[in-house]
């Protein structure tokens, strides 16, 4: 081999080396902007945060952040192609202006403006199945950190010799950043979760929102519960000075053994308080509305399936019959049924104020 071929084996091997290296670096990045999405949700869902993520498995987390990748890429592209169009023909009439010492500063303001103006494009923007950005934090925030990516943007485009390639790299961190704080407060104001039924070994159905699944567990959040007082369930109605008044139950971390979950329906991401449904005005559903909706209708289905096997049961002859499915009883369906109409007249309540 000679001295030009290893010459020219060497670089080969180092680029193919640092892609390896920044697809991994990019996968953690991508996946603690999942992590930190998942992380909001759980939170304001009122579960304990840090114990519901880490039971995410990582490729979860980076599918929920592959939604700001594809839209930073995007954005850095728009970017780098509109200043390498229009840098040139924008120096060239700089130049002949003679703007003297604000010749810097007008250098500088295409680039800056590119940057900050994409940025609270594609914050404002894409919500990410998210509502809108709350006013005037959320907006305000969103706004500094844009002009703050934009500033930056023209010192570096000013200072590199490459510039267009650092402006594309210097998007693709800046975008995401100012998604992820509008992304921020918009969960802080209207969580959003994915909705679950299902039917338990015995029958029972149960409503809340998924968390992840692995080969031998299933882990789910509950939602927020009125019940009864506890000191007057103990020491008896009124004992406590207290009118049989209503205590809320937090939402609960649960770990069910997977042979013991049996149709499993998860629905799409949907607002978990009534006030925030009204950011879709054309179908304002509730999480808790549509677990509820989900879990009739796998009741019904139980219940069909057990008419059926006793129907073909009774018709036959003397031997041993099969156990029948279990199915859900009539106190489950008629709480389910006011849970329901209850979330739905929480919406329509929000929506008259």
């Amino acid at each position: 081999m000679t001295n030009g071929e290893q010459t020219r084996k060497g670089p080969d091997l180092v680029t193919v080396l640092a892609a390896v290296a920044t697809a991994i670096g990019t996968l953690g990045w991508v996946a603690f902007i999942g992590g930190a999405i998942l992380w909001i949700s759980f939170s304001r869902a009122n579960l304990p945060a840090a114990e519901a993520v880490a039971r995410v498995p990582t490729g979860v987390m980076v599918a929920t952040g592959a939604e700001f990748v594809v839209w930073a890429v995007l954005a850095a592209l728009v970017t780098v192609v509109v200043l390498y169009i229009c840098d040139e023909p924008l120096q060239r009439l700089i130049t002949a202006s003679r703007a003297g010492r604000s010749e810097p500063v007008l250098r500088g303001l295409l680039p800056a403006t590119l940057v900050a103006g994409t940025a609270i494009g594609f914050a404002f923007l894409v919500d990410l199945g998210y509502g809108h950005v709350p006013w005037p934090n959320g907006v305000t925030a969103v706004c500094l950190a844009a002009v703050g990516a934009g500033v930056v943007g023209a010192l570096l485009f000013r200072s590199t010799g490459a510039p267009f390639a650092v402006i594309g790299l210097f998007a693709l961190v800046a975008i995401p950043l100012v998604m992820a704080i509008a992304t921020y407060y918009r969960a802080q104001a209207a969580p959003r979760v994915e909705p679950v039924a299902l039917l338990r070994g015995d029958g029972t159905p149960f409503v809340g929102f998924f968390i992840s699944e692995t080969s031998d567990r299933v882990y789910l959040g509950t939602f927020d519960e009125e019940a009864a007082n506890p000191c007057d369930l103990v020491s008896g109605r009124g004992a406590c000075g207290g009118k049989g008044e209503q205590v809320t139950v937090p939402a609960r971390l649960l770990s069910l053994p997977r042979n013991d979950v049996q149709n499993l329906t998860v629905g799409p991401r949907t607002p978990l308080y009534a006030e925030d449904a009204l950011s879709d005005p054309s179908r304002p559903q509730t999480a808790r509305e549509w677990a509820a909706g989900a879990a009739l209708r796998l009741c019904d289905v139980a219940n069909s399936a057990k008419d059926k096997a006793v129907a073909n049961g009774s018709g036959g002859s003397g031997a041993a019959q099969p156990a029948l499915p279990a199915t859900c009883s009539d106190d489950d369906i008629q709480y389910l049924s006011q849970f329901q109409q209850q979330e739905r007249e929480a919406v329509e309540a929000a929506a008259s104020d």
